[in-house]
């Protein structure tokens, strides 16, 4: 490592070599290194927004609509390993609060509904 040392107006300075990798300590490579893979780590730990896909159309006039029946549809749910059943139970009793307080009433799928949620 070069120390460079200048005589300014009758006196010695002495300037430090610059700051670069392989002049740092070994515990400031350890930090620098522990700092970078925690915040490269942090990141990769973000969640990902999920798939969201609606099939909706504007014009459609619900109040037509007098009965409905949930059918479901947990394969998906069964592949990703969730608990399907509870999640189930949760979507149906969200779907079933919703649509009855818009005046439908739920019936079974065998009675013939005029709505079908899946």
């Amino acid at each position: 490592m070069k120390v460079l040392i200048y005589e300014i107006r009758g006196k010695l300075a002495f300037v430090p070599p610059p700051r670069t990798w392989y002049n740092l300590q070994m515990s400031q490579r350890a930090k620098i290194f522990s700092l970078v893979a925690f915040l490269f780590l942090l990141l990769a730990t973000l969640p990902t927004p999920a798939k969201v896909a609606t099939d909706f159309d504007p014009t459609l006039n619900f109040s037509r609509y007098k009965t409905f029946a949930y059918l479901g549809g947990t394969e998906m749910l069964l592949r990703m390993q969730l608990n399907p059943d509870q999640l189930n139970n949760q979507i149906h009793r969200s779907v079933a609060r919703e649509l009855t307080a818009k005046g439908l009433r739920e019936v079974q799928p065998e009675s013939h509904p005029d709505l079908v949620v899946r």
